[in-house]
């Protein structure tokens, strides 16, 4: 009975927060919120997936299932947004390459090294 007062008010946020993040996902423009949006959801599935091992399954391998499967599968999530943060880093060193010696004017030697 107690239990079901907590888990009530969990499961609310926890729709809320799904239905935020779909709506949010539906506005997306680039392929990093793309792929920001594919974890979050993943996310938020494997913990629903999570709980519902943990509550299925006995109580030594319930537990190890339940923290195992949700970690696997937000690792997996988290690669597409991990190439793109890398992607959008060597775009970025690409368009303007540092220029040695850009910070000193011409014959001075203060405060360059």
């Amino acid at each position: 009975m107690l239990s079901d007062l907590i888990l009530w008010p969990i499961a609310a946020v926890m729709t809320y927060v799904t239905a935020r993040i779909l709506k949010w996902s539906a506005r997306v423009k680039d392929n990093l919120h793309y792929a920001l949006s594919v974890f979050l959801l993943a996310m938020m599935g494997s913990m629903f997936g999570g709980v519902a091992i943990f509550f299925l399954m006995p109580p030594p391998w319930g537990l190890t299932a339940a923290v195992v499967v949700p970690t696997i599968v937000m690792v997996v999530a988290y690669v597409p947004v991990l190439g793109q943060l890398v992607k959008m880093s060597f775009e970025h060193n690409q368009e303007a390459p540092p220029k040695i010696g850009a910070c000193c004017p011409r014959g001075s030697t203060r405060g360059c090294s």
